[in-house]
């Protein structure tokens, strides 16, 4: 006896909600030093069935106060800025010098494919907030 597909949904819907369910638990009451290091495992059993390699490129380096435009990330962006406005669905601009030319980038979240060197690679234009924890003696 098959199943329809009205049934298959319904079994897919509620296993997606037990997975959010559990996994709302496990951020609640589980401690955060449990929870990386089950992340940790999780991603190097995952690392033998995937099969690609991922380099991330920070657009500023440095610490503490003072940071600087990544050279590598310049040069990323200058190899990539006319496929972008070719390949992408969504574009940033800005204006450069003088306020006469536009420079058009992949906006947050896009990703385009390209072929460098007869190898395939996906580049995508990621955001990372990074949280930083303030300590205040006035509450």
């Amino acid at each position: 006896m098959s199943k329809s597909m009205g049934d298959i949904l319904m079994g897919f819907g509620t296993l997606m909600g037990s997975i959010v369910f559990v996994y709302t638990m496990i951020q609640q009451f589980v401690p955060e030093y449990v929870t990386r290091y089950l992340s940790v495992c999780i991603c190097r059993i995952t690392a033998f069935a995937y099969p690609y390699i991922e380099i991330s490129f920070d657009e500023f380096t440095g610490g503490g106060d003072w940071l600087k435009v990544s050279k590598a990330y310049t040069a990323i962006e200058a190899y990539l800025g006319p496929k972008s406005s070719k390949l992408a669905k969504r574009l940033k601009a800005r204006i450069v010098k003088g306020n006469k030319d536009l420079a058009f980038s992949m906006d947050d979240d896009e990703e385009i494919v390209d072929d460098f060197a007869g190898v395939k690679i996906w580049w995508s234009l990621d955001k990372t907030v990074l949280e930083t924890k303030s300590f205040s003696r006035y509450s």
